[in-house]
C-alpha cells in the first residue's frame, strides 16, 4: 500500500460513520460499473417469469418452504 493511500485512508478513518459510508458508496460505483447487456438480460428474464406467472405454466412454491429446504 502507498503512502497516499495509507493517508486517505487514516484521514477518512476521522470522518463519521455518515461521511464514511458515502464516500465509501461514491468509491464502490466507480468501480461497478451498469453493464447493459447485463440489465437487459435480466429484464428479459423478469418478463418470462411474469408471463409464465400469467399463464399458469411455472408451479409456484412459497417462500417459507423455499427457504426451509435451505436452513434460512
Amino acid at each position: 500500500m502507498s503512502n497516499l493511500q495509507k493517508q486517505i485512508i487514516e484521514e477518512a478513518l476521522r470522518l463519521d460513520v455518515n461521511e464514511r459510508a458515502d464516500i465509501a458508496d461514491i468509491l464502490l460505483r466507480s468501480i461497478d460499473s451498469p453493464d447493459s447487456d447485463i440489465d437487459q438480460a435480466w429484464a428479459d428474464e423478469a418478463q418470462k417469469r411474469v408471463e409464465f406467472y400469467k399463464e399458469n405454466k411455472e408451479k409456484l412454491i412459497p417462500s417459507d418452504e423455499v427457504f426451509g429446504r435451505y436452513g434460512v
